[in-house]
């Protein structure tokens, strides 16, 4: 499971010091978010490539859809 880079000491310090968390408050929402499951979010890479499937099968369907009014134009 890929995990987060988390600088757990500089989150500790902000939970305690701009938002009134206690050590033991602070410590228990680091060991939280380290076991935060990112598996299933998409990288960038990962929409990239969704882009470009799409814009494959859109250019797909424009093309077999010019292909087919011509078609009717000539046949019609």
């Amino acid at each position: 499971m890929p995990q987060a880079i988390v600088d757990t000491h500089r989150l500790v310090n902000d939970l305690k010091n701009d938002y009134g968390f206690s050590d033991t408050q602070a410590e228990g929402v680091c060991e939280v978010v380290k076991r935060i499951d990112l598996s299933h979010l998409a990288t960038k890479h990962d929409l990239r490539e969704t882009e470009l499937r799409l814009t494959i099968k859109l250019g797909s369907i424009v093309a077999a859809g010019v292909a087919f009014l011509a078609a009717l134009k000539f046949f019609g």
